[in-house]
């Protein structure tokens, strides 16, 4: 369909007969404005958008910054890079506004390169053109992607200086700079210092503190938020999960079904992975039969049903959590994995190879398991299970062996966290869990050389 055509439709949609001339010309151009802004709403390509351009060009329009703040936005979602077609057109306005800036610099801060991004906004500066909040946010949001919290500081004394410390919008962003850029005690600066807060500004935090570990912070915050809804709960429910505290977890959800909140899968698989930690079989019957009331049945959500897997396999439970392997509608590389370490951890090492094997014939390539710890001087090392690709990976594993090897001779075989009757032979135990041995081995050996490491463990699998 034409352009022209939409254009046509879009007028008749309301009410207007595209060759009815109103009475004032300038209702008439706002009309148009509308109409050019809606149908670049429905563009889903770059082509149309281009259309959709040379039909603003032909109704003079090409001045408008209005209807080329939206165009420009446009291009960005469609990931067109920003020196060509958006600048071309940013740089053929006589009288450019703070929201077509706005939008150029919001195109930058997405798609790159950032510092073009700063220097728009020292620009506007420059031609004393005032910014309005969504430029801070903006240039905020890529801080985030370029993980600058020095300029995303220079950023927030500019906010200052500017009069929108008090903006909503703004203090929420900075929140959100601050956390993921790891300077969490300078968002809850920004968050106290707020007047208005939303529950976004609660969340943001609660959220930032569970990730850092700090449940008590989490909780002193979600205790003082006025109204608790999903978002809120859910982060504190997968917050202790997360930081091996199953029981307040579920205490938590068990407050949250007590108020009437609903429950959606991200909720459910936080619960799920806590009961799996205790690794009760009545909690799993229990949360079970939450999930099959909350309309989340594990054979049809492929995330609740991987999460199930895992839940069964710990608790014992292992021809329940084949079961529902089985009959699962749809399988990820999780379900599968989940049902391969389920097998693994019982030692029916025949029935890991069979999944393997269908996995691969599904096409799905399990991620290996993967640990990290920082050494000397902030030095990330990381091992990958399978990989022995590290420069001190030989040595590692000698001497992992030699201290297996003195705490059998000593009566003192390793346990792991199953039973030790999952594992009735050494290697494989040492095959499940390689890149973990190798990690804390590494971490000991740094910590006993004459430069020690000093190392913060985290761990991701």
């Amino acid at each position: 369909m034409s352009v022209t055509s939409l254009v046509s439709r879009k007028f008749c949609a309301n009410g207007i007969n595209p060759n009815f001339v109103p009475f004032s010309l300038l209702q008439q151009r706002k009309v148009l404005e509308s109409n050019l802004v809606s149908l670049l709403n429905d563009c889903d390509s770059l082509t149309q958008t281009k259309q959709v351009h040379a039909h603003i060009i032909r109704k003079g329009l090409d001045q408008c910054c209005y209807v080329l703040t939206k165009l420009l936005r446009t291009l960005t979602q469609f990931e067109v890079p920003m020196d060509t077609y958006p600048r071309t057109l940013f740089n053929q306005l006589e009288n450019p506004n703070p929201f077509i800036y706005t939008a150029l610099i919001r195109g930058y801060a997405i798609n790159g390169p950032f510092k073009e991004a700063a220097f728009l906004y020292d620009l506007m500066r420059r031609k004393n053109i005032s910014p309005v909040p969504f430029t801070f946010t903006a240039l905020l949001k890529g801080c985030v992607s370029e993980l600058d919290v020095y300029l995303g500081m220079q950023i927030h004394g500019q906010v200052m200086v500017g009069g929108f410390g008090l903006d909503l919008y703004v203090g929420n962003t900075l929140i959100d700079m601050y956390v993921k850029c790891g300077a969490l005690e300078s968002g809850r600066k920004v968050f106290d210092e707020m007047r208005d807060r939303d529950m976004i500004s609660w969340t943001l935090l609660i959220v930032a503190y569970a990730k850092s570990s700090d449940m008590v912070a989490a909780g002193e915050l979600f205790d003082g938020l006025p109204m608790k809804d999903m978002v809120a709960w859910t982060a504190m429910v997968t917050g202790y999960a997360q930081n091996a505290k199953p029981k307040e977890a579920l205490e938590v959800f068990e407050r949250m079904l007590d108020s009437g909140v609903g429950v959606d899968e991200v909720t459910l698989v936080g619960v799920v992975s806590a009961c799996a930690q205790l690794g009760a079989a009545k909690y799993a019957e229990w949360v079970r039969d939450i999930a099959d009331k909350s309309g989340f049945d594990p054979a049809k959500n492929v995330v609740v049903g991987s999460a199930f897997i895992d839940m069964y396999s710990k608790c014992g439970k292992l021809e329940d959590a084949y079961r529902v392997f089985r009959g699962m509608t749809e399988r990820n590389v999780f379900s599968y994995s989940s049902m391969i370490v389920g097998f693994a951890m019982h030692g029916m090492w025949d029935d890991v190879s069979r999944v393997r094997m269908l996995m691969r014939k599904k096409g799905f390539k399990k991620n290996p398991a993967c640990s990290m710890v920082e050494g000397h001087k902030g030095v990330i090392h990381e091992f990958f299970a399978g990989d022995m690709n590290h420069p001190k990976s030989l040595e590692i594993k000698k001497a992992l062996e030699d201290l297996l090897a003195r705490l059998i001779l000593q009566g003192k075989p390793p346990e792991t966290c199953c039973s030790r009757n999952a594992f009735p032979k050494l290697r494989h135990w040492v095959i499940l869990l390689a890149h973990e041995q190798l990690l804390m081995s590494f971490d000991l050996q740094a910590k006993w050389s004459d430069k020690p490491d000093t190392a913060a463990l985290r761990d991701r699998s």
